[in-house]
């Protein structure tokens, strides 16, 4: 077993862990409050739960091959080795699916105050160009459903122009996630991918290349979401195609994914690691159904290039998320590294402003400092509110850096799945809070 085929092992290990976790979490919050008639539900359910843990906890004598630097290879385009990640991963995964579905029907769920906040900072309908009946801006809402199919095209979700309020679908298992939040603009995204003439002009222009529209448009639509999310839409991107067997996914649409965040001048490791461990998805997901519509011919990335330029003029700046916004988001996940919120951050790292002030302390000593200089100095460590997407790249880093450590903690320690569960809550805690923290903050500013 590779180095490569084992990070993606554990990356997807992790994630249906994580997703069992999450359940418990959603449970916990919200079993007690649903009427008496639905309590024999919420039991089955949390039964149903138990069995699951246990039986992923059963393989650990599987999953602990992932760490082991001695392990005996194993040829994960087998038969043996596709039954055994069926068994031990897949299977679990759709049968979470399964009780979410009866859970999303028995149990109400609120939508968090942090949702709006998101969705009033992401880019608007209006930003793409998207107008109601008369003319007159979308009016934006949440609803929150059972899991989703990530393979979501342009033209399953048309939005006739009588529609003047755009619902954008949540799975229920991410409400409290901030990582999953990538899905509040899928819809809106769609729309403006299925109706933009620009984008069909361009796909005519090349039809030797892009012949295929469906293909057209879901890779469109992925290039935007790294438009506007970052690296955070790569991340997301990838780990939904992980959980769901989508193996065109990694064959097609993640290669260009990984030259877009090139592309916009996202550095960071894990994108490196990950991308080179996609190229070994075919032997993970051998035997998996092919999902969404995918052409044939492999693009050149000149094809790809040329595509993104177009993005960027359709897509300007201020809907974008940029080299710079992501260079915060790397500092904010050393907040989040020593546990602390990452509500805001100052405009210059704190070793530029401490030069800045030791330069100051000789001038005084000299006789030549200016008046007003020391208001240079604070300025530089004068705290700006984050951007909520500044905020979900730095704690999809985060679950980069340390999902290996805790999904090792689950499978090495005899309570090992609670400290999982305890760390994933955290993490969102301390997200959701950053959030409403960064627009109390802004409310501030605006009112002083």
């Amino acid at each position: 077993m590779s180095s490569m085929q084992k990070n993606l092992l554990k990356l997807l290990t992790f994630e249906v862990f994580e997703r069992l976790s999450r359940f418990y979490s959603l449970l916990e919050r919200y079993g007690e409050e649903v009427p008496a008639d639905n309590q024999p539900i919420v039991a089955y359910i949390g039964k149903r739960l138990d069995s699951l843990r246990d039986q992923l906890l059963s393989e650990k004598a599987e999953f602990r091959l992932l760490y082991s630097e001695n392990a005996n290879p194993v040829l994960l385009n087998s038969a043996q080795a596709s039954a055994m990640l069926e068994r031990c991963l897949f299977q679990p995964y759709n049968t979470m699916n399964e009780l979410l579905a009866l859970f999303s029907r028995g149990v109400r769920c609120e939508v968090l105050p942090e949702l709006f906040i998101a969705l009033k900072e992401f880019p608007s309908p209006s930003d793409f160009g998207l107008v109601g009946t008369g003319q007159g801006p979308f009016s934006r809402s949440i609803l929150l459903a059972q899991e989703l199919p990530h393979t979501i095209e342009a033209a399953d979700c048309p939005y006739p122009p009588s529609e003047e309020l755009i619902i954008e679908a949540l799975p229920v298992l991410q409400q409290a996630s901030p990582l999953g939040w990538v899905w509040l603009l899928r819809r809106q995204l769609s729309a403006w991918v299925n109706g933009n003439e620009a984008l069909e002009a361009f796909r005519v222009k090349n039809k030797s290349v892009f012949e295929d529209v469906a293909f057209f448009r879901r890779l469109v639509f992925h290039l935007a979401e790294v438009r506007v999310f970052g690296p955070a839409a790569y991340y997301f991107g990838l780990t939904e195609a992980l959980v769901q067997k989508d193996r065109a996914y990694f064959e097609r649409i993640e290669p260009a994914m990984f030259f877009a965040v090139n592309h916009g001048h996202f550095i960071e490791k894990n994108l490196v690691l990950f991308h080179e461990a996609s190229e070994h998805a075919g032997s993970i997901l051998e035997n998996a159904v092919v999902l969404g519509g995918m052409s044939e011919r492999f693009l050149h990335k000149d094809h790809i290039q040329e595509l993104l330029l177009t993005l960027e003029r359709l897509l300007p700046d201020k809907v974008a998320f940029t080299e710079k916004q992501f260079e915060r988001a790397v500092l904010l996940q050393n907040k989040l590294e020593e546990d602390i919120l990452i509500s805001s951050s100052s405009f210059y790292p704190l070793t530029e402003a401490d030069e800045r002030l030791q330069l100051f302390n000789v001038a005084i000593e000299n006789g030549t400092a200016p008046a007003d200089g020391v208001y240079e100095v604070l300025n530089m460590v004068e705290e700006a509110p984050s951007h909520v997407r500044e905020i979900l790249n730095a704690g999809w880093i985060q679950k980069l850096e340390r999902h290996s450590a805790w999904l090792y903690t689950a499978l090495e320690t005899e309570d090992g799945f609670e400290r999982l569960k305890d760390s994933v809550s955290h993490l969102d805690g301390l997200l959701l809070r950053s959030i409403e923290t960064a627009e109390l903050h802004r409310m501030l500013l605006c009112s002083a």
